[in-house]
């Protein structure tokens, strides 16, 4: 259960990170425009959701916590 609620932090990081940065994109004004710039908005808020998460999910600390069988995690 650990490993599983490890990686569903992660995902969950992923989506927060996610979201939060279209949102930030969309309050300055920069998700305004044409299609191929909400396009490559759209691909850096999701590359940032998913290496920020593998970054946090790979790092020594969460990955010691998510493979032992405690409460941790």
């Amino acid at each position: 259960m650990s490993a599983v609620f490890g990686a569903l932090a992660a995902g969950i990081t992923a989506m927060l990170i996610c979201k939060s940065g279209a949102n930030m994109l969309a309050d300055s004004g920069e998700a305004d425009g044409d299609e191929r710039r909400k396009r490559r908005n759209n691909v850096i808020c999701w590359l940032g959701g998913v290496v920020s998460s593998l970054l946090f999910a790979l790092s020594p600390v969460m990955w010691s916590q998510s493979v032992i069988v405690e409460v941790y995690s």
